[in-house]
């Protein structure tokens, strides 16, 4: 089940570059709480990989793994195409609309370059923290380590 998702979250590349209009894949959204109408994406959502827990410590734990912090805050997807930067939700809310140096997210890269970013969002400083780099000007780095 976790590789399916895997797979799936990877061809996210090809969708985003022969998408010719997003929108027609959004449908309005309500969010009581803030009042904000909010956009969903589904060829958005369901696409970030998903975590797991180590139930059990291997045996050979302390010579062959490694270990990398990973700070707390919201998953989120960031989409760099046609000239600007969006972050969306794990459900594929479209949280926010940005320019960005990202290639592909700003007026000088306009209809030249795709990026796609799994990050989280730390709200307290305003950061992203990139957890892996699926694609990269139009570059897929799906298949590397």
């Amino acid at each position: 089940c976790r590789d399916a998702a895997f797979n799936a979250a990877r061809a996210m590349l090809d969708d985003v570059l022969l998408s010719e209009e997003e929108e027609e894949n959004c449908e309005p959204m309500e969010v009581e709480r803030t009042r904000q109408s909010f956009k969903r994406n589904r060829q958005y959502a369901n696409k970030l990989m998903m975590s797991e827990w180590m139930v059990d410590v291997p045996e050979d734990f302390v010579t062959k793994w490694s270990m990398v912090p990973c700070p707390k805050g919201r998953r989120n997807l960031i989409v760099a195409y046609k000239g600007r930067t969006e972050a969306y939700s794990r459900r594929g809310d479209r949280l926010a609309s940005f320019n960005s140096a990202l290639p592909g997210g700003n007026y000088e890269e306009l209809n030249r370059n795709c990026t796609l970013l799994d990050c989280i969002w730390i709200a307290r400083t305003k950061s992203y923290y990139v957890l892996d780099v699926l694609a990269w000007a139009n570059q897929p780095l799906l298949d590397c380590d």
